[in-house]
């Protein structure tokens, strides 16, 4: 089907509204903007027909509209025997700085050179929005009984954790009232233009912090360098310990008995995905040349395999000149993303009794498990993933690729765990959109056309 130009101006002008809300979930001064967000989604949900008494805002245990942002629920059962969808989204967005490297205002949405250009546009109201349309659009359709169960889970802290939808999800005395057949959420994208992509994986993270101590106070070099150990220099030992520099493998024992291997028929897919060195290098800052890990390639590397990054090291003297100490302590913060069943729990612990197994004994070590998230790894070939491809394909006319995402979207990994749903990552965003940058745009075509592949979609489960 085709939305009619009518449909398409009128969804486009919706958009826009949604747009303007700056429902920056990071900055508080922007507290009353989120609740009129809010308003404004559940005003449009009750006009695509939802129940006043269906819509409601959720806040977990602990949890108020004072302390944090509502998860917006919202759900339509017409008949319980009937195929449950659960749509997943947010509606918060980025903050804008550099605010002068917008060519347009960021909440004063435009289309320009066939794309709407808006902070959110991509990362994720315009992405959710085509959803909320096409729901608006079948539920004049379908009218009073609905073939299909819908129930809508929308965030408003995605991008500063998420405690609040972390919390329901994982509540017990949530699951019965989240539970469906299916879950879509699109909040990625094609992998390149003409190429619609399904993510069927996400690494999940261990992050730690590494504090290595000498003694109680920075040590005059002259005096006591050669006689004690300089805690940086344990530090780097340490460090050096962690990953193979030839072949990239993380050396942490029983770091892969976990881990799911890439097949052949993986590997076919994987290389489907657009590559080109020079580009991934410009991407990449305009780094020197590529390091995968030993017998894969970079896609498979970067997101199929588990790594392990130094994210920061510090201490000791960093001003201008010189000052000749031996620092006291000394820092590193280390993430490793983890795939397939690697659990990151187990991971951050054998991190930790690695990096003290390892630590020369003239020093004094602590290992901190900052943050952990599981990753996610579902089969291509599950019925959800088989609608939402021919879906895609019917749309856009093209072969779905199937990707993996070296990234990871914690509530993914949250609704496979905890409601046991195969989560659907289908995103209509490219790679050029600048998500969290400035002039953050979507394609025009790719938002209309995200529609129709929603209509087709749902109309699909409900047939």
């Amino acid at each position: 089907m085709h939305l009619l130009p009518e449909h398409q101006e009128t969804y486009l002008q919706e958009l826009f509204e949604l747009l303007r809300f700056p429902s920056i979930s990071t900055l508080p001064e922007h507290k009353d903007d989120i609740h009129a967000c809010v308003d404004w989604l559940e005003d449009y949900l009750k006009k695509s027909g939802f129940e006043e008494s269906a819509i409601e805002e959720l806040y977990g245990k602990g949890l108020s509209r004072e302390t944090n942002h509502p998860v917006l629920y919202a759900e339509r059962i017409d008949n319980p025997d009937n195929p449950t969808v659960l749509i997943y989204g947010h509606y918060d967005v980025q903050p804008v700085d550099p605010l002068n490297e917008w060519k347009s205002e960021p909440f004063e949405p435009e289309v320009r050179d066939g794309s709407i250009y808006g902070r959110g546009t991509t990362d994720d109201k315009g992405q959710l929005f085509t959803h909320l349309a096409a729901l608006n659009y079948l539920s004049e359709k379908w009218g009073e009984s609905w073939p299909i169960n819908v129930k809508l889970l929308l965030e408003g802290e995605e991008e500063q954790g998420g405690e609040n939808v972390e919390k329901l999800v994982t509540d017990e005395k949530y699951r019965e009232k989240f539970a469906a057949d299916y879950c879509f959420l699109s909040d990625t994208g094609f992998v390149a233009p003409g190429k619609p992509t399904i993510d069927y994986g996400l690494r999940g993270m261990a992050y730690m912090q590494i504090d290595v101590k000498l003694c109680d106070r920075d040590l005059h070099s002259g005096l006591f360098g050669g006689g004690v150990l300089n805690p940086a220099n344990a530090l780097t030992q340490i460090l050096s310990q962690l990953e193979n520099p030839q072949t990239g493998k993380v050396l942490i024992p029983g770091f892969y008995d976990d881990v799911v291997d890439v097949d052949e028929t993986e590997r076919t897919n994987l290389s489907e995905i657009p590559y080109d060195e020079a580009t991934f290098l410009k991407d990449a800052g305009n780094a020197r040349a590529v390091r995968p890990e030993e017998g894969y390639t970079v896609t498979e590397s970067t997101a199929a395999r588990p790594n392990l990054t130094i994210n920061g090291i510090w201490g000791g003297f960093m001003g201008e000149g010189a000052k000749t100490i031996i620092p006291a302590t000394a820092h590193a913060k280390v993430s490793i993303r983890t795939v397939g069943n690697q659990d990151p729990e187990k991971i951050g612990e054998m991190f930790k009794d690695y990096v003290e197994k390892i630590t020369p004994q003239e020093v004094d070590v602590s290992v901190d498990v900052i943050h952990v998230g599981d990753g996610v790894l579902v089969s291509t070939d599950s019925p959800a993933i088989k609608l939402a491809q021919a879906a895609l394909e019917e749309t856009f006319g093209a072969p779905v690729v199937f990707s993996r995402s070296g990234g990871s979207i914690p509530i993914v990994a949250l609704i496979k765990k905890h409601l046991d749903i195969d989560p659907v990552l289908i995103g209509y965003g490219l790679p050029d959109d600048g998500l969290h940058s400035p002039n953050e745009k979507m394609s025009l075509e790719h938002f209309e056309k995200g529609i129709e592949c929603n209509i087709h979609l749902y109309t699909s489960i409900a047939s």
